[in-house]
């Protein structure tokens, strides 16, 4: 089996393998402006410096109230979406732990590459959602001692090195205890996003 590195994940930003072919690993790095883009924002009406009194009152006006319950509905679709995902990537999981325990290494390598690659989806729409609540996923966690991201880091270095170790079973235990174990952290991370007041992108409640 193909051994690829799991970095360590840093608080501020997170790191997800690609599983790639024999011929080495890629890591994907988010860069901070993927983690930290609005589901939407308010935007300022022209652009360059308005000549007439009028229109420097519109350039210079607040952000429309009316953005938010449009910021909202964006979030519970958001949500919505996360949710069924999670759901999606729980069936996965068990489906490539039974591949990993019947050796059907094709299937099982697979089935993890794209388990990766959907948590990280999970992980992309969770900063966003955060940002159109007005806060960063980190300090959203931080403040709600919720453990998405910090188990789903040690969860990637466990895979690294049942990986490393060429054991099936072990990463078949992994995925159908902790796996779905650090699926339902985002599940919970996202009903909290659910229930947290909606403050305009880049203002912190």
């Amino acid at each position: 089996m193909a051994v690829t590195t799991f970095p360590l994940i840093a608080r501020s930003r997170t790191l997800f393998p690609r599983l790639g072919p024999s011929t080495g690993p890629v890591i994907h790095q988010f860069p901070s402006s993927d983690r930290l883009r609005p589901l939407t924002a308010p935007r300022r009406p022209g652009v360059g410096s308005p000549t007439t009194p009028e229109r420097q009152g519109a350039h210079y006006a607040s952000p429309d109230p009316s953005a938010a319950p449009n910021i909202h509905a964006l979030l519970e679709r958001a949500i919505d979406a996360a949710l069924e995902s999670l759901n999606r990537l729980e069936r996965q999981a068990r489906d490539v732990a039974r591949w990993f325990r019947s050796r059907a290494y094709t299937e099982a390598r697979e089935g993890l590459r794209d388990l990766i690659a959907g948590t990280e989806r999970i992980s992309t729409l969770a900063a966003a959602s955060a940002d159109a609540s007005g806060t960063d996923l980190t300090t959203f966690c931080e403040a709600r001692g919720l453990p998405a991201e910090t188990e789903t880091a040690s969860l990637m270095n466990e895979l690294l090195r049942h990986q490393r170790a060429d054991d099936g079973l072990a990463l078949a235990i992994t995925l159908e205890r902790r796996f779905v174990a650090a699926l339902e952290n985002w599940r919970e991370l996202f009903f909290a996003l659910g229930e947290s007041p909606t403050d305009p992108p880049g203002h912190a409640a």
